[in-house]
């Protein structure tokens, strides 16, 4: 019969009653510190978290341990080999893990004596495979690499009246490739759509100086393509991709372990394998790639 001293390894929250291996006797309760009164299977899977890159279980008993996760293309073998007893934590290897669609993890025990005792538990993810993970920002034109010559522009509000002023020329720029950007004078602010409609500009006609001139909102709050706000838990993703707005991915399961929401678009990510990753580093200029990782996208 187990006893508290032959429970093995002890990790994560399970720490309490455990059911003996088939016909060994009564549970036993283990009484080192901290233990619970949680009662656990003989045999089991306690938990698993991809993210953290984790699949913890509870074994009773020596025997040959199978552990393998199920998805679309059949089992897939994490772990075959002879254990004693006890906790353990074992990896998804997900960088060994083919691209695709998973959806339970199954744990078979077979003693030395006696007939095997499978568990499985429903879980569910998205290998998406080895992606590059670029960076995107909202420049900040008090910033010293956003320097530059001035540029005439207009700045509307939200009633279509219009401002002259200037942009440095290098912050513009940032500024329209990012789709927003952070002023001294005007706030945040991004490229006009409402007031330079066709019916708009005829409704709302902007002064002589502003004709010709690029035209700003300003004192906004930028909304992303996904009708959100970009955070540095925020990513940006192509059209037509595995990925659509709230949808939520792991970065570098068992590494750098980010959790991260979609809620943006990005153009230049389409028919690619890449995620704009939001930063709120406010430069002009080139930004580093976090680099290339595997990356999950959560379906629990």
């Amino acid at each position: 019969m187990i006893s508290d001293t032959d429970s093995g390894v002890h990790m994560g929250n399970f720490m309490g009653t455990y059911r003996p291996c088939p016909g060994d006797g009564p549970p036993v309760i283990p009484n080192w510190e901290g233990a619970s009164k949680a009662d656990v299977e003989s045999v089991a899977i306690l938990s698993a978290d991809i993210c953290e890159d984790q699949i913890k279980t509870h074994i009773c008993g020596p025997g040959q341990v199978l552990l393998q996760v199920i998805g679309a293309g059949g089992p897939v073998t994490l772990i075959n080999e002879r254990r004693i007893r006890g906790n353990f934590t074992d990896s998804f290897k997900p960088k060994a893990l083919a691209e695709g669609i998973y959806t339970q993890i199954k744990l078979t025990w077979t003693p030395d004596s006696g007939s095997p005792i499978v568990k499985t538990k429903d879980y569910k993810f998205e290998n998406l495979g080895l992606y590059r993970h670029s960076q995107y920002n909202r420049p900040d034109e008090s910033d010293p690499t956003c320097a530059g010559d001035p540029v005439d522009v207009c700045f509307t509000t939200a009633a279509c009246k219009y401002t002259h002023g200037t942009l440095t020329s290098t912050f513009r720029s940032f500024l329209d490739l990012n789709g927003s950007g952070t002023t001294p004078d005007h706030g945040m602010v991004q490229p006009e759509a409402f007031c330079i409609t066709k019916k708009n500009l005829q409704k709302f006609p902007p002064p002589p100086e502003c004709v010709g001139d690029p035209t700003y909102r300003g004192n906004t709050q930028p909304k992303t393509k996904c009708e959100g706000v970009a955070t540095g838990s925020t990513v940006a993703v192509g059209d037509n991709g595995k990925l659509k707005c709230g949808d939520t991915i792991c970065i570098d399961p068992g590494g750098s372990k980010l959790h991260k929401t979609v809620n943006d678009r990005c153009p230049a990510c389409t028919g690619k394998k890449q995620i704009d990753n939001f930063t709120t580093a406010g430069t002009c200029g080139n930004i580093n790639d976090l680099g290339n990782f595997v990356t999950i996208k959560l379906l629990q």
